[in-house]
């Protein structure tokens, strides 16, 4: 039987790097795909002798422009890329939408890598996304928290070699590779799966592989579970966040660490974005959440705190802080008093909020193997004024604070945040 052709759609310039797209195409098409190219030109070349499918033009009016942004003549240059930017934005995500492509791959430097980066992270997770670049390793947020392959091609684009053409093939089985894995869309396997019965948690972990170890092996047994697992370093569990924002079912949210609040509080390294820990309350999604990091400010690499331009360690007075390592890069110090109340009134604000159940569960034996008892940041009374705040600000009706007298990282608090999961379930039955 033979495969059915999807539509893969190719951006880039093709005024500079035709050639590498033309070589692209024909090796999507030697695939059993359809290639769709989308060009991005923002000056002419008439030695251009590939005809694009999606012309520079029509991208340009889908952001606003026209035909002058094609060739260079009006505004400045970086102008003229957020119009390219919200033209390509607009046409893939419709043709996403309308199931008119199957899958993107995008060829460049650093404005292309740039441009296909935000389309990426307009596409919904699952849909396959892949960008070969000559700046992969530029920049952290070309991925950010969409789920593209950076693929880097070593060498620049604009002309054909040896290393180009090798990368370009790869490029294209990729690509090919990942639109023939795919059936359908996440969102759809979840809904079967809520469908059938069973239910679907996300999970965020940080501090907490132990305890979360045994949640997973503890639900598996039970037979009727689908636990997504989230790092919760402010990458992943904003991907967490922007997933139920958009609309991904999820049964129950199991935060069991919600350090990069903080983070992004007092400006640590591990740090999410001002909403973090809204999605779900404002979904009425059931969550349960432990203090896990919270008390914990990410700093490394410890050669900043000698650096004596560092604000963290300087502004901060990080240098008189306690501090716990494991290693050059893991790096974190103990919050002060002022900081907990601070950490405390944001998560209460936060969990008012929620138009669904939340349980905050605190283990007093240790939120971390760093502040249990004889650790260097085990410090009970700011601890104590964190929760305090948290009891004293909360909305009761919404969010109810259990306390056990146990470790997180134990099998016995995992049961109880399972035995806590399945009452809230219950009731939301």
């Amino acid at each position: 039987m033979s495969k059915k052709r999807k539509n893969i759609i190719i951006m880039s310039s093709i005024n500079t790097k035709w050639e590498a797209v033309q070589f692209l195409k024909e090796y999507i098409a030697k695939c059993g795909h359809n290639p769709i190219v989308l060009d991005i030109s923002m000056m002419k070349n008439p030695n251009v002798t590939l005809e694009p499918d999606i012309k520079a033009i029509e991208v340009a009016e889908a952001g606003g422009g026209g035909k002058a942004d094609t060739e260079g003549e009006t505004g400045k240059r970086a102008e003229r890329v957020e119009i390219f930017k919200r033209g390509a934005i607009k046409i893939v995500k419709e043709m996403v939408e309308d199931g008119r492509a199957d899958g993107f791959v995008a060829i460049g430097g650093a404005t292309n890598t740039g441009i296909a980066s935000a389309i990426s992270k307009a596409l919904p997770f699952g849909f396959p996304k892949l960008i070969l670049s000559s700046v992969a390793a530029m920049r952290y947020d070309y991925i950010d928290r969409s789920d593209v392959a950076l693929f880097a091609s070593i060498v620049d684009t604009d002309s054909l070699n040896i290393f180009l053409r090798n990368s370009l093939a790869r490029a294209a089985y990729m690509i090919c590779g990942a639109v023939d894995s795919v059936d359908r869309p996440v969102s759809a396997e979840i809904d079967e799966l809520r469908k059938s019965g069973v239910k679907v948690i996300a999970m965020t972990q940080l501090w907490t592989s132990d305890c979360c170890a045994y949640i997973l092996d503890i639900l598996r047994r039970k037979g009727n579970y689908e636990v997504i697992t989230y790092h919760s370093v402010g990458i992943g569990d904003m991907i967490m966040e922007n997933q139920i924002e958009a609309g991904m079912k999820f049964d129950a949210v199991i935060d069991t660490s919600i350090m990069s609040l903080s983070g992004y509080l007092l400006g640590g390294n591990i740090a999410a974005d001002k909403t973090r820990l809204e999605a779900a309350g404002k979904k009425g999604i059931p969550q349960i959440i432990t203090p896990a990091g919270l008390d914990l400010i990410s700093c490394g690499p410890i050669s900043r705190r000698d650096s004596g331009h560092d604000p963290l360690w300087e502004k901060k007075g990080f240098k008189q802080r306690k501090l716990f390592s494991e290693g050059d890069v893991r790096i974190q110090v103990k919050i002060s008093p002022e900081e907990a109340i601070l950490i405390g009134r944001t998560v209460a604000k936060k969990l008012n909020q929620a138009k669904g159940p939340v349980k905050f569960l605190v283990p007093w034996k240790g939120w971390s193997i760093a502040n249990m008892e004889g650790q260097p940041l085990y410090e009970p009374e700011t601890d104590k004024l964190l929760i305090d705040t948290i009891k004293a600000e909360v909305n009761p009706e919404i969010t109810e604070i259990r306390e056990y007298d146990l470790y997180i990282n134990t099998p016995e608090f995992a049961s109880v945040i399972v035995e806590t999961l399945e009452e809230m379930l219950s009731k939301t039955a």
